[in-house]
């Protein structure tokens, strides 16, 4: 049985050597969905009896591991020399320095790459 839940998150960045506008600083929403496999829980009694796993527990593992991260922050490459120093020059400003260059597929590929390893050691 699979089951889907989907998350989104605002985030600011740039493309740096991007051949067209994405090399300017500006923002989107994104859309994580978050799919899970798995055999269906026949656990009298238990809150998650009949599920796979509960919305909420997903839920929460993805916001506290990427939106609340990354939720209405600059996300930056480290090698973007000059926008990491402007960004961290505003200690109010929310900046995660990344080391890759935040374009969707390296962003879905971190957020992958982190819900797999917990969900993984929750849930094996």
């Amino acid at each position: 049985m699979r089951i889907t839940k989907k998350i989104e998150f605002d985030y600011g960045h740039r493309i740096p050597y991007h051949n067209s506008k994405c090399q300017s600083l500006h923002g989107h929403r994104a859309a994580v969905e978050i799919t899970l496999q798995g055999e269906i829980k026949p656990i009298r009694g238990e809150s998650d009896d009949g599920m796979v796993i509960d919305f909420s527990e997903i839920k929460a593992l993805a916001i506290r591991m990427i939106s609340d991260r990354w939720d209405h922050a600059f996300l930056a490459w480290e090698g973007d020399k000059e926008v990491v120093e402007f960004l961290l020059n505003n200690k109010e400003w929310k900046v995660d320095i990344l080391e890759f260059v935040p374009t969707a597929e390296n962003l879905a590929q971190q957020i992958f790459n982190v819900l797999f390893k917990e969900y993984y050691k929750m849930y094996g």
